[in-house]
């Protein structure tokens, strides 16, 4: 099967079959086709300032460089060299009944301070968690300002080569994670999950359970899992969260699992608000808001943002510009 051909990603057994039949006749080995389509996006800052190399995994490598005299434009002079943490990750798969893909996403315990959330404990309790409002975070500077209404702004944004401020500066963001567990807090996430607190509890579970599995200095310690979502009986994504309470938001292509998932490095600005109850409308603060309406991967900003591209090669640079 050609990659043109393609108008979803393989879920099935004769799918991976015809796949590994493509790439024999191009002399090309499939180490594990049981894997499916898998897709990443990774979000990274410079190691700088008093970051310490041992909690981060880094990696080397050339990133543009930027005229910052002006506080409300920089302007790109070139590339540099710099090592870079990584903050976030998103590992997007394939699986069998869901060609729209299951969305994990993952990040730095140091990023965000969280908003508030509950879970259930071990006595069935539910338990209410304050928001953080102290420590050292890598976004956040002011961490006693909970509102969330205050934090997650954009004060800058791309403007051909240059990037311009918003407002008055350039300036970073009083980041939150809004949804900690990636469920809205007043309605049922899923169609299993009866609360919030119930799904809050499962990835809280997840990540004790990994976490704990780690020896000794393992770097990948400092990563915290924050959900996955995919949607009702794998359907094509409507955009909408799942919520029983609105009309159409339970049909299929609706978001389920942890249905408002967002990672604070990525979708920073879109984590708009801790609830998916507006005003009786369908809410949209799921990742198949901007990942959705088709399943055909080639379709550019669909289902994949990097398919279409990757089909017609992607250039890299090797060497930095002067």
């Amino acid at each position: 099967q050609s990659p043109q051909s393609v108008t979803r990603f393989p879920t099935t057994q004769q799918q991976i079959n015809s796949i590994d039949s493509f790439a024999k006749l191009n002399s090309i080995s499939i180490s594990n086709p049981n894997l499916l389509a898998m897709e990443l996006k990774t979000s990274w800052v410079k190691l700088e300032g008093t970051m310490n190399k041992n909690d981060y995994i880094t990696i080397d490598a050339i990133i543009p460089k930027y005229d910052k005299k002006s506080a409300s434009e920089w302007i790109l002079t070139g590339d540099t060299f710099a090592t870079l943490a990584l903050v976030g990750m998103h590992i997007v798969g394939s699986a069998n009944g869901h060609p729209e893909m299951i969305w994990s996403t993952f990040e730095h315990r140091s990023n965000t301070p969280n908003s508030s959330y509950q879970y259930i404990d071990t006595t069935g309790k539910t338990v209410t968690v304050a928001p953080d409002s102290t420590g050292q975070w890598l976004f956040n500077q002011n961490a006693q300002n909970t509102n969330i209404a205050e934090a997650n702004q954009s004060y800058a944004s791309f403007s051909g080569n240059e990037i311009t401020a918003a407002t008055d500066s350039i300036q970073p963001s009083n980041t939150i994670r809004v949804l900690p567990w990636g469920s809205a807090y007043d309605v049922q996430p899923n169609q299993q999950d009866s609360s919030p607190a119930a799904a809050n509890s499962e990835v809280i579970a997840i990540n004790n359970s990994v976490l704990n599995k780690l020896v000794g200095n393992d770097v990948r310690k400092n990563y915290i899992f924050i959900g996955s979502t995919w949607t009702m009986n794998g359907a094509v994504p409507n955009g909408n969260v799942y919520n029983p309470t609105v009309s159409g938001s339970t049909a299929p292509g609706a978001a389920i699992g942890t249905s408002s998932l967002a990672n604070s490095t990525m979708e920073t600005d879109f984590q708009l608000t801790p609830t998916a109850n507006i005003n009786g409308q369908p809410a949209t603060n799921t990742c198949f808001t901007c990942h959705g309406n088709t399943l055909d991967p080639k379709t550019p900003f669909g289902l994949s943002h990097i398919f279409s591209d990757l089909l017609n090669g992607v250039q890299q640079n090797k060497q930095p510009k002067k």
